[in-house]
Formats: C-alpha cells, structure tokens, sequence
C-alpha cells in the first residue's frame, strides 16, 4: 500500500521504487514532482531519476510523462 494515496499493491496501480532509500510509492504520488532531483515524499531522501524503479507497469512511459 502506498503510504502517500494509500493505493493497494496490486496490478491495478504502477508503483515505483526509490532505489537512494527503498521506499515503495505509487507512480500516482509522484506524478506532480517534476526536475531532475528530488526527494522521497516520505523520508525526504534526495534521489535523481535515474534513482527510480517501475514495479506494475511497463517502461514505456519515464516517470512524469503522460
């Protein structure tokens, strides 16, 4: 479960894996977080985007497109 939008785990919802902290979010709690470096909404960990994984979902789209 997501603990920012508290989306379950399951195949209905891309997560993603923040790989600076470990942290597992949904790729919805991210979608507004935009630039090159950031941080983790939950530990505020800086990561880049290089720094996140997909889970659930196909690589098709880089986190932030539509």
């Amino acid at each position: 479960m997501c603990p920012i939008t508290f989306a379950p785990g399951n195949s209905l919802h891309h997560f993603i894996a923040i790989r600076t902290c470990g942290h597992v979010i949904s790729k919805k709690a991210i979608v507004e977080v935009k630039g090159e470096e950031t941080s983790c909404p939950v530990c505020f960990t800086k990561y880049t985007i290089r720094d996140i994984i997909e889970l659930y979902g196909s690589n098709q789209f880089p986190v932030g497109e539509k």
